[in-house]
């Protein structure tokens, strides 16, 4: 059990509502959780290793509160005909018991629906529904098929914490309302059984391997020409030699400078709560500091 601090001072109702959130939660009698299967296997090893060593501050559940707000929401549709909203499925995978807390289903002539409802900010659904989010339905699609269910469809609905009826207004790839649906790609029953058990093999290692640069989320490098004068870059680029090309373009190259932004595993700096005990993270850290 980790230990949560208060730095911020957050109010005392807002901390025992994270930390019954964080409580409630239960993955039943399952070996792994959806959720579970796409963690990083290395930072769910020393997840486990570290349990009782882990401290997470307060603020950094305040997600969590939005979500059980949307639990909040779904539970008023639980009386809903066709509609059934927070199941948690089980299915056996060779022996391994998976298990996932389904958002809603719904009952259509051809076949289910499958909703999960996401919290986030406009940036994380302009590029398309993200790759892991993908596979969490996909998993939750399997889940439903060997329990009876016959799927037809995925989807995302996305409520956006940031939205902005200007912005939406300038940009079409801006989500459109505060609350959006996208279509997520319906796997093959065979494709999903892959990929389950490919996730269930990278758990179940003793010997997981470091988490990859998109694990750790690691930005790319990116050099910014800019007006020693000015704040703001008059172009970013992604090699120093794209940099040298665009500033021999301008009339007055000498009044620009390249200024290089090293890349930084976003993940490992601020949303990994066993960052502290990685040794990997510990052996690169101060080379992307000293960047």
């Amino acid at each position: 059990m980790s230990t949560m601090t208060n730095k911020h001072d957050l109010p005392a109702p807002v901390v025992e509502a994270i930390k019954a959130f964080n409580a409630s939660y239960s993955k039943g009698s399952a070996d792994f959780s959806a959720t579970e299967l796409l963690k990083p296997a290395w930072q769910r090893r020393l997840q486990i290793q570290h349990a009782s060593d882990i401290v997470v501050d307060a603020s950094d559940g305040v997600s969590s509160l939005f979500g059980s707000a949307v639990h909040a929401i779904l539970e008023a549709a639980a009386g809903m005909p066709s509609v059934t909203v927070e199941e948690r499925l089980f299915a056996d995978f060779n022996g391994v018991m998976v298990s996932g807390q389904v958002d809603v289903m719904t009952a259509i002539e051809h076949g289910t629906i499958i909703d999960d409802y996401k919290t986030g900010k406009a940036y994380k659904i302009k590029g398309g529904v993200p790759d892991d989010w993908v596979e969490q339905e996909n998993i939750y699609a399997e889940l439903a098929r060997r329990n009876g269910v016959e799927v037809f469809g995925l989807r995302v609905v996305f409520i956006c914490l940031d939205w902005s009826k200007a912005e939406a207004a300038r940009d079409s790839a801006y989500p459109q309302a505060p609350i959006t649906v996208h279509q997520v790609e319906l796997l093959s029953p065979v494709a999903a059984t892959g990929l389950i058990e490919r996730r269930i093999a990278a758990q179940s290692t003793s010997t997981p391997e470091p988490c990859t640069a998109e694990e750790r989320w690691q930005t790319e490098d990116t050099w910014a020409v800019q007006k020693p004068a000015n704040k703001r870059a008059s172009k970013v680029c992604t090699s120093m030699d794209e940099a040298e090309d665009w500033v021999i373009e301008q009339k007055r190259p000498s009044d620009y400078a390249i200024i290089e932004r090293p890349g930084t595993s976003r993940r490992c700096q601020d949303w990994c709560s066993v960052s502290e005990f990685c040794s990997y993270w510990q052996e690169i850290k101060p080379k992307e500091e000293d960047k």
